[in-house]
């Protein structure tokens, strides 16, 4: 289907009179889909923007919640919503439906679920015309899951200069709109092996787009990638509390760098680079992340198992902050630490339709603490659950999980542990990585 035969809204090029408005100097692309909490945090912060003359393009993939009641409750007459006819299940539909009604010579997007500092347009408008660049990158603050303690950032340029690794997420972008045209806009996932986003981005540079950076942080990132079923919990704690920083009217940007420095000193800040092709039958980038983000359910209604006998699974997760890889205990076989967030969630193909038994085998801790600060939950329901010595060092966890009220997809297992920790830090173990308990395998079966 043709992006311009795409329905929703007024086009913004008329008045209400029918004669044209003054043409925006930014115009602002808010892709979104059925989180209308978080949209609203985005919103506020757009306008709280120092630069007026701006355009804000809220464009929803399909969205059937309240998006469109919370966009007119703001009654700003920049923001002008539409809505696709049906659900692309990608940015790149509303990012590219946006681009085609955008009447600046400059874009920017935001992501529903980022927040900007005020001085971000400003500040990017204002680097593009300094360093005569075509597409302008702002320092993003990428925040890890929440209690993880774990940051990033993006648009540290080195010297200045684009490196083809580098990548910048797209709320902290702003380019001319005729490299968007020269390139062909953004593409569909199904026709790029990397995230659309990151392909975007490789083919502006391939099209010659000369690439500066801000050196200001003015974009706060809250990945739904890495937070695990994001869009069914759909919480907004972590964009609040950010907004309402902004809103008290302080510097608070110091601070925060300087938890990104603790990050750094802790072993707990990851490199944005761009990510490398999947290899021969790995799971998509595209498909990955919608269902970490709970898009997508984690197995088919075919995949589940009846749970009439004892089956056991190892963790095989791709939640990212939550599972290490996996390795072999010379005694206990394949485990896999928690780790480094203190929260883990596993999902297995088990049809959760009875009382069922589920023990777990626990081959290590990191600490004896650990045992009197761990909790179990069980379709997001805390269980009791008892823990008792098994041959060769190892523990077996024991727990009876009663039947749902309602049936779910697949029977979801969470542990937390008060906290993780480094080896290194309290013994002649090098290992600097955060670790909270080891899962060997894990059996479920009728109770």
């Amino acid at each position: 289907m043709s992006l311009r035969r795409l329905r929703g809204g007024r086009h913004p090029g008329t008045g209400r009179h029918g004669g044209r408005k003054a043409r925006p100097a930014v115009s602002v692309i808010v892709s979104t889909y059925n989180w209308s909490s978080a949209l609203r945090c985005a919103l506020r912060s757009v306008q709280l923007q120092t630069l007026k003359e701006i355009e804000v393009l809220i464009v929803g993939d399909g969205c059937t919640d309240d998006s469109e009641e919370v966009v007119l409750s703001f009654k700003d007459p920049r923001f002008q919503w539409h809505n696709l006819p049906r659900n692309f299940g990608s940015q790149y539909a509303p990012n590219n439906h946006g681009l085609q009604l955008a009447r600046a010579k400059w874009v920017a997007y935001l992501g529903q679920d980022d927040v900007w500092h005020p001085r971000h347009l400003e500040a990017c408008l204002q680097a593009a015309n300094a360093q005569n660049a075509d597409f302008i990158a702002s320092l993003a603050i990428m925040y890890g899951p929440p209690g993880s303690g774990w940051r990033a950032m993006s648009g540290l340029l080195v010297d200045g200069v684009y490196s083809y690794e580098d990548f910048m997420p797209p709320s902290s972008w702003m380019h001319r709109k005729a490299i968007a045209r020269k390139i062909g806009y953004w593409k569909r996932p199904d026709e790029t092996p990397l995230p659309v986003d990151c392909t975007f981005l490789r083919d502006a540079v391939e099209a010659g787009a000369r690439i500066g950076c801000t050196d200001e942080v003015t974009v706060f990132k809250f990945n739904a990638a890495w937070r695990r079923d994001a869009y069914r919990v759909k919480p907004t704690g972590e964009q609040e509390a950010i907004l309402a920083k902004i809103e008290a009217g302080g510097e608070f940007r110091d601070r925060e760098l300087v938890d990104v420095m603790k990050a750094v000193a802790a072993d707990r800040y990851l490199p944005v680079r761009m990510p490398s092709l999947p290899g021969s039958g790995e799971m998509s980038y595209f498909r990955r992340a919608r269902v970490h983000k709970g898009v997508e359910d984690r197995f088919s209604t075919a995949d589940l198992q009846i749970a009439d006998q004892v089956r056991r699974f190892r963790v095989q997760e791709l939640a990212p902050f939550e599972w290490h890889e996996e390795e072999v205990h010379p005694v206990h076989g394949p485990f896999r630490w928690t780790g480094p967030s203190p929260i883990a969630s596993t999902s297995l193909p088990i049809l959760f339709d009875r009382d069922l038994s589920l023990r777990v085998q626990i081959a290590a801790v990191i600490e004896e603490a650990t045992f009197q600060a761990l909790r179990l939950r069980v379709q997001g329901v805390d269980l009791p659950f008892e823990i008792r010595p098994a041959p060769e060092g190892a523990w077996i966890l024991h727990c009876v999980c009663p039947k749902p009220q309602t049936v779910p997809n697949a029977l979801e297992i969470t542990f937390q542990v008060g906290r993780t920790r480094r080896p290194v830090d309290f013994g002649p173990n090098k290992d600097r990585r955060w670790l909270g308990i080891a899962i060997g395998w894990i059996e479920v079966g009728p109770a």
